[in-house]
């Protein structure tokens, strides 16, 4: 339901006008009645006219309207028009039904916006930010440490033995592991911090503020040690480790590509030597 808004009048193409009220606050069987009508509007999909008309025992009216997209019913709207300025019951109705298919089609174009924005900057898989988000993260973060006069760093992480789980179990298996992975992460960063996935079974840790390089290898250690619980997945139990490079640096000296570069050589000595273990670059 949208809200009914202050007393007022508007007018369209000079013609048509429509005078609507406010519901006071305290007026909960106006709000009733609103919600009711709503309901009704999305429920009582085949009987409801359209628009509906209802009048009070005030001699004032209810109309209604579904918000109506190309594929889908949106929402309802739902105003009290006042009959003392109202022009005639179908006029406003008609207007009100105008009203509504135009907003209807500006929701559905805000929503699909929102959608290609969010695919654009977070993964779809797990839900992390993708590389440009991360990258961005990492500016504010370095604008941050500049400020604060801290460290930041980053962790390059990848799993060791993931493509045997793909061959042996499926692409599905490994997909639920990825999510679990992502979200074993999360849980094991501070809010602050920003998880991303790179694509495959590469994860990035942005760790934000940090005092030392100490401090970094303490969180990245904290960060491989929390694999040796095994995951839990709809259909299996896997335990998997995790290889990860460790860079930390002051904001001022270097920018996000070459930490990330430095971070990934660090990974990949971690994965030469074996595999599960922190290397600092």
């Amino acid at each position: 339901m949208i809200s009914p808004m202050p007393i007022a009048r508007r007018t369209i193409a000079g013609s048509i006008n429509l005078a609507y009220q406010y519901l006071p606050e305290g007026d909960t069987q106006s709000a009733a009645e609103a919600i009711e009508l709503c309901h009704q509007l999305l429920q009582d999909r085949v009987s409801a006219p359209l628009p509906l008309i209802r009048k009070r025992a005030d001699h004032n009216l209810w109309l209604g309207v579904r918000l109506i997209s190309h594929t889908n019913v949106l929402g309802a709207m739902v105003i009290l028009v006042s009959a003392q300025t109202a022009v005639s019951h179908h006029a406003d109705a008609d207007l009100l039904d105008f009203v509504a298919q135009h907003m209807a089609v500006a929701i559905e174009r805000k929503e699909l916006l929102a959608r290609l924005q969010h695919s654009a900057l977070y993964d779809e898989l797990t839900g992390l930010p993708k590389r440009e988000l991360f990258y961005d993260r990492c500016r504010q973060a370095m604008a941050q440490a500049q400020r604060h006069q801290c460290q930041l760093a980053i962790c390059y992480l990848d799993l060791d033995g993931f493509k045997p789980v793909n061959d042996q179990f499926g692409h599905s298996v490994g997909d639920d592991l990825l999510q679990q992975v992502a979200q074993r992460l999360i849980q094991n960063v501070r809010q602050a911090d920003t998880v991303a996935r790179f694509g495959g079974d590469e994860f990035v840790i942005l760790l934000s503020e940090v005092d030392s390089a100490e401090q970094a290898a303490v969180a990245a250690e904290k960060i491989r040690q929390s694999f040796s619980a095994s995951f839990q997945l709809p259909s299996h139990s896997l335990t998997i480790t995790a290889s990860i490079g460790v860079v930390c640096a002051a904001a001022a000296t270097l920018n996000t590509e070459p930490l990330l570069a430095m971070a990934d050589q660090a990974m990949y000595r971690a994965k030469q030597l074996g595999g599960n273990r922190c290397i600092q670059g």
